[in-house]
């Protein structure tokens, strides 16, 4: 006959037993489940929808920017929208060479710091083109001169036009170009954690390519996804008969606030500063005034004052129409 079993072996034992559960308990089947990784930088990216939106926005804004930029630089040339991309700022310099342009622009009334990148590539034979050349794309990497940087703001005070006419009937903004930013300065000029909208757009000449860049700040990309949502909602979407519903059954059980307003009377000031308690001040209306019934803050009916048992109430005597509603008493 085997030993029995002493209080510590006893102890030992339930404790693997809490430590390593029996194959097929609810341990186990948890530890069998899948796990999928997540990469929280993916968290708030701009959705499959809102590309689409901003992709049909700056797609005519290309088009009319190639002619635009065709006209100034008397060549012919392609423009097309290459990317729409959501970056940290520091992501998007990680990107672009060391030696490269970029210049801020001011929106406003937005008051925010946006800014328009332009490829090397591309800009030295835009440079090129009218300084009288053939805009061949062979060029070393270096600084763009005072004369350069002279031309290139030409260039982007040309997009910030563009800009500002794609814009206009979703988010009316003035794009100011404000100035160029160093190499060295790039990283001073926005912080390196802003989430930043790129749209890159490719421009081809007849002997060079290259794109340039407009980028967002989260303020302004934050404003023009907002917009381009209501005017996606309001023209795509539409709630199903069983969402309409539903929301409309929930608005049934908000409350409302609930007044009964008379019109507007006139009195003196010397009227007022001489009321004491229990006099009664005229109001200079005729009795069978109608009062309002207000919701919300909002007329809606022409009502009397009324009782209902204990209760104060209201009795309704018209609904305004909608023309009615925003106009005085004395309109009515």
């Amino acid at each position: 006959m085997p030993d029995p079993l002493n209080q510590h072996e006893i102890d030992e034992l339930a404790r693997r037993a809490r430590v390593s559960p029996p194959a097929g308990g609810p341990a186990a089947r948890a530890r069998a489940r899948a796990v999928a990784a997540c990469n929280f930088r993916t968290v708030g990216q701009i959705s499959r929808e809102e590309t689409v939106a901003i992709t049909r926005l700056h797609e005519p804004f290309a088009r009319n920017l190639a002619h635009s930029l065709g006209a100034y630089l008397r060549t012919m040339l392609e423009l097309s929208l290459a990317s729409v991309e959501q970056l940290t700022y520091s992501e998007f310099l990680s990107r672009v060479p060391e030696i490269t342009y970029l210049a801020s622009l001011r929106m406003m009334p937005l008051d925010a710091a946006a800014a328009v990148h332009i490829d090397l590539s591309i800009a030295f034979p835009i440079i090129d083109v009218l300084l009288g050349g053939k805009g061949e794309a062979d060029f070393q990497a270096r600084e763009v001169t005072d004369i350069e940087d002279g031309i290139l703001e030409n260039i982007v005070r040309l997009i910030s036009r563009e800009l500002h006419s794609a814009w206009e009937q979703i988010l009316p903004q003035e794009f100011e170009y404000e100035q160029r930013w160093q190499a060295a300065q790039l990283m001073q000029f926005m912080s390196p954690n802003e989430r930043v909208l790129v749209i890159g757009f490719a421009l081809k000449m007849a002997q060079a390519s290259g794109q340039f860049h407009v980028l967002l700040p989260a303020l302004a990309s934050g404003a023009l996804l907002r917009r381009l949502s209501l005017e996606y909602t309001g023209q795509k979407r539409r709630g199903t008969p069983e969402e309409l519903a539903r929301i409309r059954t929930r608005l049934l059980q908000c409350p409302f606030a609930v007044e009964l307003l008379l019109p507007g009377g006139v009195s003196s000031v010397h009227e007022l500063m001489a009321l004491e308690p229990n006099q009664v001040l005229p109001l200079n209306l005729p009795l069978d005034s109608p009062a309002y019934l207000a919701v919300a803050g909002l007329r809606l009916y022409l009502a009397a004052p009324a009782r209902s048992g204990a209760l104060r109430a209201s009795h309704i005597k018209q609904r305004l129409s909608l023309a009615e509603k925003g106009k005085s008493h004395d309109e009515l």
